[in-house]
């Protein structure tokens, strides 16, 4: 009993001496790990920052989780923080190229179907403002436009074709260019005068002249629809002003011959042609005209010289042949003329101008 005591008290003091040389070992794990655990300094050729460093007291587990907690949000918070790069910066900016308004055009011009061309090519002008086949979009817009307004008025829709026509003449390119003016553009007001929109017609022709102001072909072109329609100011006032643009125009003479014509103002008329032949004595319009009032005014003789000049440029001028005949009869030269209506009559007769002439002179005498 005494031995199994005496065995108790030393393996008792036995187990105490252990625990006593294992605290140490315990705590120097301890500091290990904090050790391993806390941030390392950020600049290591700092000698100061290390011998500081080395000083301190290694942190706990919990105050180092702290930290790096800490640290997350700190970095979080920078991040956002941070300006983001914006999806315009990061994107570069998009700018057609001649290669892509190019290919866009000749697609948009392939399209058959009316309406969806004028889509496609307003479509156009809008992605390329500043293109260089503008120009050329623009003349499309404007015949495509022109075509479907006119095919609505005709078909019975006058509302939305005239907006289209005022679209095309609004938005056409200025100065017109020669071929859309000609082919396009000069016709708006005779086939509206035609369809029986005359108010709108003579709206076309308005503004068609307000853009043609400095062109004297297409002032005159737009003269000869006045003319068509026996508006003998408004083809006098565009005559005027095609003289102002050259005053050594043929043309622009014997409009102005004509305007006063339609008015019944002779004698002007007369003086418009005779400056129209001095300007181009091989004129064969201007002579004949200039006939035609010398036998409207009485003056025969003087119409059957001028005549005669005609026929002899040109033996088949059929105006020049009819003003010849009536100049004879009304010359006093009866015989003569009716052999020559006879030969006419025999060649043509379908020729009203001469039968009805003839029958006038026939009646009064």
């Amino acid at each position: 009993m005494k031995n199994l005591l005496l065995v108790l008290a030393v393996t008792s003091f036995a187990l105490a001496g252990a625990t006593q040389k294992e605290e140490p070992k315990k705590t120097t794990a301890k500091k290990t790990t904090a050790a391993k655990r806390s941030p390392t300094p950020a600049k290591k050729s700092n000698t100061t920052a290390k011998s500081s460093t080395s000083k301190k007291k290694p942190s706990s587990p919990t105050s180092s989780a702290t930290t790096k907690g800490t640290d997350k949000k700190t970095a979080a918070s920078n991040e956002k923080a941070k300006p983001k790069p914006s999806a315009t910066r990061s994107r570069p900016k998009s700018t057609a190229t001649k290669n892509d308004d190019k290919s866009d055009l000749e697609k948009a011009l392939a399209i058959e179907d009316p309406e969806k061309k004028l889509t496609a090519l307003t479509r156009f002008l809008s992605a390329y403002p500043k293109s260089s086949l503008r120009v050329r979009a623009l003349e499309s817009l404007t015949a495509v436009r022109i075509a479907l307004g006119d095919a609505n008025v005709e078909a019975g829709d006058p509302e939305y074709g005239l907006k289209l026509i005022r679209e095309a003449l609004r938005d056409a390119p200025v100065p017109y260019p020669e071929k859309l003016f000609v082919e396009i553009i000069s016709k708006v007001p005779s086939a509206l005068y035609l369809r029986g929109q005359r108010a709108a017609a003579i709206e076309a022709a308005l503004a068609v002249e307000k853009n043609s102001a400095s062109n004297l072909s297409q002032l005159l072109t737009l003269a000869d629809f006045y003319l068509s329609t026996e508006n003998g100011d408004a083809a006098k006032r565009l005559a005027e002003a095609a003289i102002k643009l050259d005053e050594k125009s043929v043309a622009a003479y014997q409009t102005l011959g004509i305007g006063h014509r339609l008015n019944f103002d002779l004698d002007t008329s007369e003086a418009a042609f005779a400056k129209a032949l001095e300007i181009d004595a091989e004129s064969v319009g201007a002579r004949r005209s200039l006939a035609d009032m010398k036998r409207a005014l009485g003056k025969s003789d003087e119409a059957l010289s001028l005549y005669a000049e005609v026929l002899t440029k040109d033996p088949e001028d059929l105006m020049a042949q009819t003003g010849r005949i009536l100049s004879l009869f009304e010359s006093g030269k009866r015989s003569e003329a009716e052999l020559e209506l006879s030969r006419s009559i025999e060649a043509d007769k379908a020729n009203v101008i001469l039968l009805a002439g003839a029958a006038w002179w026939y009646v009064s005498n």
